[in-house]
């Protein structure tokens, strides 16, 4: 048996783990402070790579880790996100798609950030997310961008001292990019 299978993952750490190509400056300002900001005012738990990966460590396996804990996803879907440039996001997205098929309670919210077409997408399985039209669109004209994402994330998971959050509507007045 490989070393993997041997691992016992706690239930739940994070609420949600937040996939995005992080070599985008602007993508990468608008996660850290907007969306953050925002999911931690709502009192959810999160996992950013960029943010939260210990440095030295075996960035795979600590990915499959941290993936493993989080009872949600999002990905920020963007020209870059699954190309043969971002090997990481690619991993990311593997290990995403391979947990959420193994519990289907939980969900992977696709923000589609620069509003790609489902041909502009090359991984079928995100392409099937537009196609459908389950992603969300960044540039949703009536602002309800945080409430979808709070409404498909559900409650937060309890926080370190046992109590739950109180369940406040933190909604940021901008959403700028």
């Amino acid at each position: 048996m490989n070393r993997k299978s041997m691992k016992i993952y706690p239930l739940h750490k994070y609420d949600v783990f937040i996939s995005f190509d992080d070599d985008d400056t602007e993508l990468r300002f608008w996660v850290m402070k907007t969306l953050a900001s925002y999911l931690q005012g709502a009192c959810y738990k999160t996992f950013i790579p960029c943010r939260d990966g210990k440095i030295g460590e075996v960035r795979e396996e600590a990915m499959i880790d941290n993936i493993n804990v989080c009872k949600n996803y999002i990905v920020i879907l963007c020209d870059k996100y699954h190309t043969e440039d971002k090997f990481w996001t690619t991993i990311e997205w593997k290990y995403i798609w391979h947990n959420f098929k193994q519990n289907k309670e939980r969900q992977i919210i696709i923000i589609n950030y620069h509003q790609l077409e489902p041909s502009e997408v090359r991984e079928e399985k995100l392409k099937a997310f537009i196609r459908v039209g389950t992603d969300i669109d960044f540039s949703n004209r009536k602002h309800h961008l945080f409430q979808d994402i709070h409404d498909r994330l559900g409650s937060p998971i309890l926080t370190n001292n046992g109590l739950k959050c109180a369940n406040t509507k933190f909604i940021p007045k901008t959403l700028h990019r």
